[in-house]
């Protein structure tokens, strides 16, 4: 905190193992600095994680950075907006999950405060801290399931993100009619909430994969027994059964996974035979784990 309310400058990567207190201690920071009169900017790599953040918005949003920032990385503010006068003023920029972020993005971002800030300086010298990293991937554990009281769902859209109806949010189903769903919020900050959700137009993306576009009216849920690394950030679990059919591909899905609970006794794991293997090789109660040491390196600086 000393170093935050400095005049200086500096950027902080914060991690940890889950359940130890990373989203206690940025409420702390968050109080402790806007009961003060600073302002502190909180974004965040996806939608879900903005329903666990106070003021939380995704980062896309807050800096209007391109959704398509491999083919630009310019970001849509200019220095005479409110949003760059918002952003000099700014004691403290957050940014939960930063390592769900791609490369690009931060590189925009980064480019961004240095425009805004007149400086050369890594993030134009502003004050930032980056929260790594949480990831998991699963697969749908049932081929065909129904929707019923009592079952766990999850939101497919922003319906109110303010209100914590934001894509990725896990629901409780507690009844169901012709033209209404009523549900309970299962985490965040809205944990507890119940709220009324009804059918909506959902279309399918209009590109050469998904092939002719169409659209149907819908609950905007699906059933949620099990999740993707990247649903289940920022949670801690009291009991974690991973079903791992494919090894993980990038950085740190394997240690969120494994870390999603306080203790380790309460994590389960079931290790499946790739889609793609040689029968004739004797299959081992092992997974592959993948690490950029380039990552490492930059943190322990």
């Amino acid at each position: 905190m000393p170093e935050v309310l400095s005049s200086g400058s500096g950027s902080f990567f914060v991690d940890g193992p889950g359940g130890i207190g990373k989203t206690f201690l940025y409420h702390s920071f968050l109080a402790t600095l806007r009961s003060s009169g600073h302002i502190a900017i909180t974004v965040v790599s996806s939608s879900v994680v903005a329903s666990i953040v106070p003021g939380g918005q995704t980062a896309y949003s807050r800096f209007k950075i391109p959704l398509d920032v491999s083919a630009n990385k310019i970001c849509q503010i200019s220095k005479q907006s409110s949003i760059a006068r918002l952003i000099m003023l700014a004691k403290l920029i957050l940014w939960h999950e930063a390592s769900m972020t791609k490369k690009d993005t931060i590189e925009a971002f980064d480019l961004l405060l240095k425009n805004v800030m007149d400086s050369d300086k890594p993030f134009g010298g502003s004050g930032i801290s980056l929260r790594f990293p949480e990831f998991f991937e699963s697969k749908r554990v049932a081929p065909q399931l129904v929707l019923k009281e009592n079952c766990p769902i999850i939101l497919l859209k922003n319906l109110n993100p303010t209100e914590g109806l934001c894509n990725g949010i896990r629901l409780v189903c507690k009844q169901l009619r012709q033209h209404a769903l009523c549900a309970k919020i299962a985490v965040g900050q809205h944990q507890g909430k119940r709220v009324i959700l009804s059918r909506i137009p959902l279309q399918t993306s209009d590109n050469e994969k998904n092939g002719i576009p169409f659209k149907r009216t819908q609950f905007p849920v699906k059933l949620c027994f099990a999740m993707a690394i990247n649903k289940s950030q920022g949670q801690t679990l009291d009991r974690v059964g991973i079903y791992q059919h494919e090894p993980v591909f990038s950085h740190g899905q394997l240690y969120v996974a494994l870390s999603r609970s306080k203790m380790a006794s309460a994590v389960k794991v079931l290790i499946m035979p790739p889609t793609f293997y040689d029968a004739n090789i004797v299959l081992e109660s092992k997974t592959m784990n993948v690490v950029y040491r380039e990552i490492l390196e930059l943190a322990a600086k």
